[in-house]
């Protein structure tokens, strides 16, 4: 069995301030610690911006761009990440403690996994279970439930990708 790779954690925020602080510190907090946190500002206006400059030390690394929407946010993010795999976070989720560790469990034992969709559980106003499985499983796929009219493939925060397989977004223009 091999090492768990390191996973860089990627958040990205539009005028979440309010939300900024548990999404930061549910990455800073996980039971396994990210290699690296960065966190790209889309062109706040809600002081977004100055909140991470004043609550957080080097444990962050903002960047900051102008505003071209959560696309071109995550790509800068990603051109940034050293680390072989990239965790995606949006700025107005949380994760649990335990995240990190079941992901680099999954990529530990499975040599061959290059992409990882975890579960995730809706919170606030949208409580209840927003995608869950019983064990891991290779659906090759996300898909949308045409019967229930619910989106079933994976939010942003529940995705894990191996960096070089993220490269393919640089070609998008902004």
């Amino acid at each position: 069995m091999r090492t768990p790779p390191e996973i860089s954690v990627v958040i990205n925020n539009f005028n979440y301030a309010r939300f900024l602080p548990e999404a930061i510190e549910s990455a800073l907090n996980q039971t396994r610690k990210p290699a690296e946190i960065i966190l790209v500002d889309d062109g706040s206006t809600d002081g977004s911006q100055d909140f991470v400059k004043s609550a957080y030390d080097s444990r962050v690394t903002l960047l900051v761009s102008a505003n071209f929407g959560q696309l071109n946010a995550l790509k800068l993010g990603i051109a940034a990440a050293n680390s072989p795999f990239v965790a995606l976070l949006d700025a107005d989720d949380r994760w649990r403690p335990d995240h990190l560790s079941a992901v680099a469990e999954v990529l530990q034992t499975n040599p061959e996994v290059n992409f990882v969709i975890a579960n995730n559980t809706k919170f606030g106003d949208a409580e209840g279970i927003g995608y869950s499985i019983t064990q891991n499983e290779d659906y090759g796929y996300t898909t949308l439930a045409g019967l229930t009219r619910e989106w079933l493939g994976a939010p942003t925060s529940c995705l894990v990708i191996a960096k070089q397989h993220l490269q393919f977004l640089t070609a998008f223009p902004r």
